[in-house]
C-alpha cells in the first residue's frame, strides 16, 4: 500500500509539473532503490542504524518508501522551477539525487554483507 502511495505521489508531482518521464522514472526507481535497501538492511544488522536525521523515525518501517518519494518529489519541483532558465542547474539537480540514491542503495548493501562476515 505504501509503496503505491509513493508512485502515485510522484506521478502526480510529475504530470502536475512538467518533468520529463526521462528523469522522474531514474528518479523513482534509484528511490525505491535506497528505500528498499535502507529498509533491508535495518530489519537485518544488528547494530545499524539510519545516518539521515530526517528517515530515522520512518527508516525502519514500510513508510519509508513515500518518505523517500517526498524527498525525490521535493527535487523534481525544483527541476520544473528551474528547467526553463537554468537547464545545467535543473539537470544536476535531479542526476545530484539519482546518485546519491544509488550511492547510498550501494553502501546499504556492503554493510549488510560486511556485517555477516
Amino acid at each position: 500500500m505504501l509503496k503505491h502511495l509513493a508512485s502515485k505521489l510522484l506521478l502526480a508531482v510529475t504530470i502536475g509539473h512538467g518533468v520529463p518521464l526521462r528523469y522522474a522514472i531514474p528518479v523513482y526507481v534509484s528511490g525505491q532503490f535506497d528505500a528498499a535497501t535502507t529498509h533491508y538492511t535495518l530489519n537485518h544488522c544488528r547494530g545499524c542504524y539510519e545516518l539521515n536525521t530526517l528517515l530515522k523515525p520512518f527508516a525502519r518501517s514500510n513508510s519509508v518508501y513515500p518518505a523517500i518519494a517526498i524527498g525525490d518529489s521535493s527535487y523534481l519541483y525544483l527541476y520544473s522551477r528551474y528547467h526553463k532558465h537554468h537547464k545545467w542547474i535543473a539537470r544536476a539537480i535531479v542526476i545530484g539525487g539519482i546518485a546519491l540514491h544509488i550511492y547510498c542503495g550501494i553502501n546499504n548493501i556492503k554493510v549488510v554483507n560486511n556485517a555477516r562476515h
